[in-house]
């Protein structure tokens, strides 16, 4: 992944006490620390991870629907239908949600499928992020179009998952999403062929 060069992590751009306005003057956690400590009012600001969703949606061919990006970072690449959980949300509420938003559809949430660590540049501040992926099942009429967010999204292709190049994916989370997903189909042929 391509980190911009002004990006740097949340606890190198907080050098003041949000409550009192102090200097920070120490954080615990090294080398990233978890948070910054006011020694004058002992207010503690933690740098907590943000929780990435992406949904695996398939069609009656067995492709996965894949989304053009529309903004950095990873613009014009490849990715999953998803987003970033909101407060007061479950992960499964908040990928329908997310899923719902971008492209228009509903899905009901099947089967847990990973969830690997991703670093996510966004105006220059560096966000340490644990994305969870789910297996999805549309839930509205499959004759529905899809409606793109265009602020999200330029574009959608359904893609034979085997056959998807992982430099033409976003994020290294999605690339182990992605092989997570075909070592699960080849598990499931492999059960096929060689029953018990």
């Amino acid at each position: 992944m391509t980190i911009p060069q002004a990006s740097s992590p949340p606890f190198e751009q907080f050098h003041f006490c949000p409550r009192c306005g102090t200097a920070f003057t120490r954080s615990e956690g090294p080398p990233n620390p978890r948070f910054a400590a006011c020694d004058h009012c002992g207010f503690r600001l933690y740098f907590n991870i943000a929780c990435g969703l992406g949904a695996l949606i398939t069609d009656a061919d067995g492709r996965l629907l894949m989304v053009r990006r529309a903004k950095e970072p990873s613009k014009g690449l490849l990715g999953f239908p998803g987003g970033f959980a909101d407060a007061g949300e479950d992960a499964e509420t908040g990928l329908r949600r997310e899923v719902f938003e971008e492209v228009g559809l509903e899905v009901g949430v099947t089967e847990y499928l990973c969830s690997h660590q991703n670093l996510y540049a966004y105006r220059g501040t560096l966000y340490s992020v644990l994305d969870f992926f789910y297996i999805c099942r549309v839930t509205s009429s499959g004759n529905d179009p899809l409606r793109l967010q265009s602020t999200e999204v330029t574009g959608f292709e359904w893609c034979v998952p085997d056959s998807l190049d992982p430099e033409d994916i976003a994020f290294p989370s999605m690339r182990y999403a992605l092989r997570c997903y075909n070592l699960k189909g080849k598990s499931r042929q492999d059960e096929r062929a060689f029953p018990a």
